[in-house]
């Protein structure tokens, strides 16, 4: 018979181990700046964006503007967005890694 403190430890190691897989899963922000730089600052304002590269004739909010309004892009929300690509978003296939590392870098320019 399992004892219940053997049970509890059990459960914690699994915990751990839960968090430390999507701690693993988490994207690398640094790796997303090229891929954003190259790919987003067409429709997005970025922090790379040049002036006069963001086309007037899109409305997408900027990158800032996600990172602080986490309710309307949360990373669940960012994830589904990113699988299903949407008009006028660039036909691109990202990887799963590519989707991590730019859900990182939108956290990582959140404003408190």
């Amino acid at each position: 018979m399992v004892k219940r403190s053997e049970s509890i430890a059990l459960a914690l190691g699994l915990g751990l181990f839960g968090l430390a897989s999507y701690v693993q899963a988490a994207g690398d922000a640094n790796a997303a700046k090229g891929l954003v730089a190259d790919n987003c600052g067409k429709c997005h304002e970025t922090p790379y964006s040049k002036p006069g590269e963001r086309s007037e004739a899109v409305e997408a909010p900027s990158f800032q503007a996600m990172a602080n309004d986490s309710a309307s892009y949360s990373p669940e929300k960012m994830r589904a967005t990113l699988l299903q690509p949407h008009f006028p978003m660039q036909q691109f296939i990202l990887s799963k890694r590519d989707i991590d590392n730019i859900i990182a870098y939108l956290a990582s320019l959140k404003r408190n």
